[in-house]
């Protein structure tokens, strides 16, 4: 549970949640992309149906890889839940993973250390 409570030390910049909220708003494909501590990445969706998952071409975020705090992505139709894909996504790259739901307008915080999830609204 330590693990767990460690994940609140995350810092999550109000202003990068918002970000990720507007942009999810514009786009009818899941949007995908990163945070360090002080910066915000938006990465191009290179899944081959943008509308029901993402990827994110590890050469993007290579470099800064360590830095990472959390990656992102939205969920345009359906619920803010990990999917059993996003689920094993984090549990590989170990980072947690903040899912925005359009449809809902909640956030998922998902943290795979502990395979465990926050949901909260902004």
């Amino acid at each position: 549970m330590e693990d767990f409570h460690q994940s609140k030390n995350i810092a999550f910049n109000k202003l990068f949640l918002k970000a990720i909220k507007k942009v999810a708003h514009t786009c009818d494909f899941e949007i995908c992309g990163g945070a360090t501590e002080k910066r915000l990445f938006l990465w191009e969706n290179s899944a081959p149906s943008r509308r029901e998952g993402f990827y994110i071409e590890p050469n993007k975020y290579f470099n800064i890889f360590k830095k990472i705090n959390f990656f992102f992505h939205s969920h345009p139709f359906g619920g803010p839940a990990p999917s059993e894909v996003d689920v094993f996504a984090a549990g590989e790259l170990q980072k947690p993973f903040v899912i925005y739901s359009v449809a809902e307008q909640k956030f998922c915080f998902y943290y795979p250390k502990t395979k465990k999830s926050i949901y909260f609204c902004l």
